[in-house]
C-alpha cells in the first residue's frame, strides 16, 4: 500500500464500521450472501482460532499491527459477537494457540516486530485474557511462531523465526512461564516457521519458509542440517502429507513470483521438488485442509495485493488442481481454516490487513466456498450479460472488455464457469451489451455498441455457445448504453441505443436475419446513461425509460401506435443518475422505476402511476460510489429487491423490498475490485438469485452465490 493511498484506506474502514450495526442487527440466516467480514484492530497481521470460552464453538483472534490483539467469540452459526481489544506489545506481526500452563484453556503467543519479544496471554477460559506476559525473542524482531514440544516433557514450547534470520527457541516450563532455549542461524529472513518429524525419528522438527531445515534433538536443541529449494521472495509454509506416503511434505508460498512450490519429504530430513503452481498476486499466507470432504489434503492462500483467497484441491499424489479464486478484504496478510458454522465442514477465515476486518469463507464441503469466486479476463470489463447460450438449460455470462474481445463463459450450474475458448472482436471502445434474439431461431444473441466509432455489433448464436459476427449497424453516434426489445411486435427482438451527447435515443428495428432498419431517434434528456424498457402504461406496447447524468432525471417515452415514440415527461431523481432497473416495487400492479446516483451513494425509487408518469420519489442509502444497479426477488418473499455494485468499496448492497415500494439494507457483500456492474442469475440451481459483478479494478467477474433465499 502506497502512504498516498491512506486516505482511501480509511474510508472503506470507516464504511465498514458503518455498516457494522445493520450487519449486527440481522440474523445470520437474514444474510442472503456471505458477509464480507468482522471489524477487527487497525492492520491484523495475524489470525488464529480456538474455543477461547469452551462453549465449543470456533473463535478468532487477529494480531493487530496496531498495538493489539483482537478477540471474536463465536456464535457457532458463522456470525460472531463484536470483537474485543487487548492491547499487546508494539506491532503484534503473528499470533498462535496452545495451552501454555497446562490447565486446559487456550492460552495466545504473539510475536511482535518492533520489540523482539514474543507476548504470551493466559487464558481464562471464558474468552477473557490475563495481562499480556512478554519473553525475549532475538536476535532480531519475530515474524512467525510455531508451537511443539521439543523436549519431549509434555510441555509446549515456541519456535519463531525472526528478521534478523534466526530461529529462536522458548521451552516452555507448564506454567505459562519460558526460558531460553538457544538460536539458530538460518541463512536469510524466514516469514514462515512450521513443526514436522521430517526424519522420522519420533522427535519434532523445524522447517522455515525461507528453505532451511532444523533437525530437532529431542531435548530442546537443533541441528541445522540444510536447505531446500524455495520459490522467488518465500512468505510462508506449511507442513502435511500430500503424497499420502507417511512422510511429512512441505508446502511454499512465494510472494515474488506468485506460486506454491510443493517439497517431497523423503523421510530423512530431505525434500524432493515437486510441482509448482500459480497462485493470486503477492501471496503472504498459506493454510492446508480437506476442503472437499475426499480425503486429500488441499491448499488455499491469501493473495496480499489480489484481495483474494486462491484454492488448490489436492490429489493425494502430491499433486494439486486450482478450483477457485474468491474475494477476501482488502490486502489479506493471513488465513487459517476452521468450522465457524458447525457444519462440520472447513471454512476459511482471512485477517484483511487494509480493510481492518476478518473475512469467513463458508466451506461448501465440495472444495468450493459461499464468498465469491474470482474469473480474470483479457481487460477491464466495461460490462457484462447472462444467458443461456448453449441451450444447456445452465445461465452463461458474456463479458464485455475495454478494446478487447467479448468473452464467453458457460455456467456448469454450480456457480462455477469455463471460458468457451472463443473470443470475439468487435470495433472500438466498447461501452454496451444487450442480448435477444434477433434473427428469431431460438437462440440467444448478443448487440454491443461502442463508445467512439459510432457502431452497433451484433452477434448471432448457433445455440453451442458459438457465434457469427453478423454485421455492424453504422449509427454515427457515441453510445452510453443499449436494450432490446419487440418494439414493433413482430417476433423480432429490436435494440434501442443511448445517443450520449446526442441526448436521444435510437431504435433499430430487426428484418430477422441480424440486418437492422432505422426506426427513428427521440430526445431524451441530457448525457443520457442507461436505459430500460417495459410497458409503462399498460397498452401492450414496449416504451422506453433513460436516465440522464446531467438533468438528474429519468425520461419515459412512449410508444405510439405508428411506433413512434412520445414523450411523458421526465422525472426527476438523484444526483447524476448512470444505472437504472424497473420491477413493481410496491405490489399495485404498475411499474416503477430505480436508479443508482454515484455522487450521493444512494438509490432513487420512483413509483409509477400506471399511465406512463412517476411520482413519489424517495432515496435509499447504499454503498461508496454506486455504479450499476439489479433487482430480483434475493430472500424469496415474492418481492423485488435492489442490488447495487459500488465502485470504491469494492463491495455490493443488497436491499431488500418490503412489497410496499421501501427498502430496508440487507447487507454489504464483498466483490471484485471497482465493480462497474452487476447483473442476476441463478448460477448454481439452488439457494434462488445470485450475483455476477463487473470488476474494472482488477480485470475479472465475480460469482456471489446465494446462501439465504428460500424456494417458493
Amino acid at each position: 500500500m502506497n502512504l498516498d493511498d491512506s486516505g482511501r484506506v480509511l474510508a472503506r474502514v470507516l464504511l465498514v464500521l458503518a455498516l457494522v450495526p445493520a450487519l449486527l442487527d440481522a440474523q445470520a440466516g437474514d444474510l442472503l450472501f456471505p458477509v464480507p467480514g468482522f471489524p477487527v484492530g487497525i492492520a491484523p497481521n495475524g489470525v488464529a482460532t480456538g474455543d477461547f470460552d469452551r462453549d465449543g464453538m470456533t473463535d478468532i483472534a487477529t494480531a493487530n499491527g496496531g498495538k493489539s490483539v483482537s478477540i471474536l467469540l463465536g456464535c457457532g452459526d458463522g456470525s460472531f459477537d463484536p470483537a474485543t481489544t487487548i492491547k499487546v506489545g508494539s506491532q503484534p506481526s503473528s499470533i498462535v494457540v496452545g495451552d501454555f500452563d497446562a490447565d486446559g484453556t487456550e492460552d495466545l503467543a504473539v510475536g511482535d516486530w518492533n520489540l523482539q519479544i514474543v507476548s504470551v496471554l493466559l487464558g481464562k477460559g471464558d474468552g477473557h485474557f490475563a495481562t499480556a506476559i512478554g519473553f525475549a525473542a532475538g536476535p532480531g524482531d519475530p515474524i512467525a511462531l510455531a508451537i511443539g514440544d521439543f523436549n519431549g516433557d509434555g510441555s509446549q514450547d515456541i519456535a519463531a523465526s525472526t528478521w534478523g534470520g534466526y530461529a529462536v527457541i522458548l521451552i516452555g516450563l507448564g506454567n505459562g512461564q519460558f526460558v531460553e532455549g538457544g538460536d539458530y542461524f538460518l541463512f536469510a529472513a524466514a516469514r514462515g516457521i512450521a513443526v514436522g518429524d521430517f526424519d522420522h525419528d519420533g522427535i519434532q522438527d523445524l522447517a522455515t519458509s525461507s528453505g532451511t531445515i532444523l533437525i530437532g534433538a529431542g531435548d530442546g536443541t537443533f541441528l541445522v542440517q540444510g536447505t531446500f529449494a524455495v520459490p522467488a521472495d518465500p512468505a510462508a509454509i506449511v507442513v502435511s502429507d500430500f503424497d499420502e506416503d507417511g512422510k511429512l511434505d512441505l508446502a511454499v508460498v512465494g510472494f515474488g513470483d506468485d506460486e506454491i512450490l510443493v517439497l517431497l519429504g523423503q523421510g530423512d530430513g530431505t525434500f524432493a521438488v515437486g510441482l509448482s503452481y500459480g497462485v493470486g498476486y503477492h501471496p503472504l499466507s498459506i493454510t492446508s485442509g480437506d476442503f472437499d470432504d475426499d480425503g486429500h489434503v488441499d491448499l488455499a492462500t491469501g493473495d496480499f495485493n489480489a484481495s483474494t483467497v486462491t484454492v488448490l484441491l489436492g490429489e493425494g499424489d502430491g499433486t494439486f488442481a486450482s478450483h477457485g479464486v474468491y474475494h477476501a478484504g482488502s490486502a489479506p496478510r493471513s488465513v487459517v481454516v476452521g468450522d465457524f458454522d458447525g457444519d462440520g465442514g472447513l471454512d476459511l477465515v482471512v485477517a484483511n490487513y487494509e480493510s481492518a476486518m476478518v473475512s469467513i469463507l463458508p466451506g461448501l464441503g465440495n472444495g468450493t466456498f459461499a464468498g465469491h469466486m474470482d474469473f480474470a479476463t483479457v481487460e477491464a470489463p466495461n460490462g457484462l450479460v447472462t444467458a443461456d447460450f448453449n441451450d444447456d438449460g445452465q445461465l452463461d455470462i458474456a463479458t464485455l472488455e475495454g478494446y478487447g474481445p467479448i468473452e464467453i463463459r458457460l455456467g456448469e450450474g454450480n456457480g462455477r464457469f469455463v471460458l468457451s475458448g472463443l473470443h470475439y472482436h468487435y470495433g472500438g471502445l466498447a461501452t454496451a451489451i444487450a442480448v435477444g434474439d434477433f434473427d428469431a431461431d431460438g437462440n440467444q444473441d448478443i448487440a454491443s455498441a461502442s463508445y467512439d466509432v459510432g457502431i452497433v455489433s451484433v452477434l448471432l448464436g448457433h445455440g453451442d455457445g458459438s457465434f457469427d459476427h453478423s454485421l455492424d449497424v453504422p449509427t454515427h453516434v457515441i453510445h452510453s448504453a443499449l436494450a432490446s426489445g419487440d418494439f414493433d411486435v413482430d417476433g423480432y427482438d429490436d435494440i434501442v441505443t443511448v445517443n450520449d451527447y446526442e441526448e436521444t435515443v435510437s431504435i433499430l428495428l430487426s428484418k430477422g436475419t441480424g440486418a437492422f432498419a432505422f426506426g427513428g431517434q427521440f430526445a431524451v434528456g441530457k448525457l443520457p446513461a442507461a436505459v430500460v424498457v417495459a410497458d409503462f402504461n399498460g397498452d401492450a406496447w414496449p416504451d422506453v425509460a433513460t436516465a440522464n447524468r446531467d438533468s438528474d432525471s429519468v425520461s419515459i417515452l412512449l410508444q405510439q401506435p405508428d411506433h413512434t415514440f412520445g414523450s411523458a415527461g421526465d422525472a426527476a431523481v438523484g444526483d447524476s443518475p448512470i444505472g437504472m432497473v424497473v420491477a413493481d416495487f410496491d405490489g399495485n400492479g404498475t411499474l416503477d422505476l430505480a436508479t443508482v446516483n454515484p455522487q450521493i451513494n444512494s438509490a432513487s425509487i420512483l413509483m409509477g402511476a400506471g399511465d406512463g408518469t412517476f411520482g413519489g420519489l424517495h432515496a435509499v442509502a447504499v454503498g461508496d460510489f454506486p455504479n450499476g444497479i439489479a433487482t430480483a426477488d434475493f430472500d424469496g418473499d415474492s418481492m423485488p429487491d435492489l442490488v447495487t455494485a459500488n465502485w470504491f468499496d469494492d463491495s455490493v448492497t443488497v436491499l431488500r423490498g418490503t412489497g410496499d415500494g421501501q427498502f430496508e439494507l440487507n447487507g454489504a457483500y464483498a466483490a471484485g475490485h471497482l465493480p462497474g456492474g452487476v447483473v442476476v442469475g441463478d448460477f448454481d440451481a439452488e439457494a434462488g438469485p445470485d450475483l455476477a459483478t463487473a470488476d474494472v479494478g482488477s480485470s475479472s467477474i465475480s460469482i456471489l452465490l446465494n446462501t439465504g433465499a428460500a424456494r417458493p
